[in-house]
């Protein structure tokens, strides 16, 4: 479709359609939240059409947030579908909504029933391709795909900027979603990816330059805000992607933002609740199916294949202050599931772990050849003087500088 000329806009609370380029008699709806204008486009303006941008700007270069949202219209949901955002710069972040968000009453009170995914994926947007996008996150997560997405695709695209939580964030019941050929150079609080209770998602072909705190975290949440989390975070395929694990900060620290603290970080992490479960997991009790009975993560039968890493994969854990010493680990792919399919190409050969579904939720499963760190207080002082080279440790002299001696 051709691109509008962008006319001056008159309209309070409303922008025209024209501003954006959007070929149709329509009105988009324009709001203020925290210093960033929100765009709404609903079923009417974003299903079977394109928005090409021709590399401008999105409105003008304001922080934004684009919000492509279903609409509950005479009793039942009209829901986007077959939309194409793309050769756009985005100055802030862009969530993909169906039913609601996850903090939304009307997604917690279907997720107490069964049938719960069914009825997000068949309200929630389909069929969204975001691509040869420029997006520079303001604080903000700059891509929610939120409860029910299903075939959203992120191609060809840069994200950049600052966000106080994750890069991207596949929400609950969501599924069958690509980030495919994307550059992350973001400054995080949390790790580049989540994928949260969401299945058959493709993640591929992406470069990875800032993990402070991780990369591609797969996982099930329990309880927060007291929804039941129904679908599990199986069959996803993680491939031919690159994490640069010279960013992880693989030491005991606390991050400034949230006040949580991490004992190990990886590029790829399957199932990284298991091991620390969030304290709001029994928020969600007394209903018989899904995280109401069940705290797991579940992050099985997935497949993750010819992803690289820049630098060493060897990270350690120091924590003098409770004592607990210095150990190496691999911080490149952690499996906390069972039967995932994992081959690290050049640097390790395939594995599939096993774990029975009676397994204790929350039991922490190191993989083979990658022992939780523990050395005694002999060791420990050992290796802080650089005697314990076996360990990947730092010297005195190295740790003084980090301020961790």
């Amino acid at each position: 479709m051709s691109l509008c000329r962008r006319k001056n806009f008159r309209h309070n609370n409303f922008y025209s359609a024209e501003v954006f380029g959007l070929n149709k008699s329509i009105r988009t709806e324009l709001k203020m939240s925290n210093k960033q204008q929100v765009v709404v486009l609903n079923w009417k303006q974003a299903s079977n059409t394109t928005l090409d941008g021709n590399g401008r700007w999105f409105n003008g270069g304001r922080p934004t947030q684009l919000i492509i949202k279903s609409q509950f219209r005479k009793g039942e949901w009209q829901r986007p579908q077959n939309f194409e955002f793309t050769n756009w710069k985005l100055n802030g972040s862009i969530r993909i909504l169906g039913t609601g968000s996850s903090a939304s009453n009307a997604v917690k009170q279907s997720s107490f029933s069964l049938g719960h995914t069914e009825r997000m994926q068949t309200t929630a947007p389909s069929g969204i391709t975001l691509s040869n996008l420029q997006i520079n996150a303001t604080g903000k997560i700059p891509l929610i795909v939120g409860p029910g997405g299903t075939q959203v695709a992120l191609r060809n695209s840069t994200i950049s900027g600052r966000s106080q939580s994750v890069g991207i964030y596949l929400d609950a019941e969501s599924a069958n979603n690509e980030i495919v050929n994307n550059t992350f150079n973001l400054k995080l609080d949390r790790e580049a990816i989540a994928v949260d209770g969401s299945k058959q998602n493709v993640i591929s072909s992406n470069t990875f330059s800032k993990l402070p705190w991780g990369g591609v975290y797969v996982y099930r949440n329990c309880g927060e805000r007291g929804v039941v989390r129904h679908q599990e975070p199986t069959e996803n395929r993680i491939l031919n992607n690159t994490f640069n694990l010279n960013t992880l900060r693989s030491f005991w620290e606390k991050n400034p933002k949230n006040g949580r603290q991490f004992e190990y970080r990886y590029g790829i992490w399957l199932g990284s609740r298991e091991s620390r479960p969030p304290s709001y997991c029994g928020a969600d009790r007394g209903y018989p199916f899904g995280s109401s009975i069940n705290n797991g993560d579940f992050a099985n039968d997935n497949i993750i294949n010819g992803n690289l890493r820049k630098g060493s994969s060897r990270g350690y854990l120091l924590k003098i202050d409770e004592r607990l010493g210095i150990g190496g680990y691999d911080k490149f792919i952690k499996d906390d599931g069972r039967n995932n399919q994992i081959n690290k190409g050049p640097f390790g050969s395939m594995q599939a772990r096993r774990r029975n579904r009676g397994d204790a939720p929350g039991q922490a499963l190191s993989p083979a050849g990658s022992p939780a760190p523990s050395r005694t207080d002999r060791a420990l002082l050992a290796a802080l003087s650089g005697r314990g080279s076996d360990c990947g440790c730092p010297s005195m002299a190295a740790a003084e500088a980090m301020g961790l001696a």
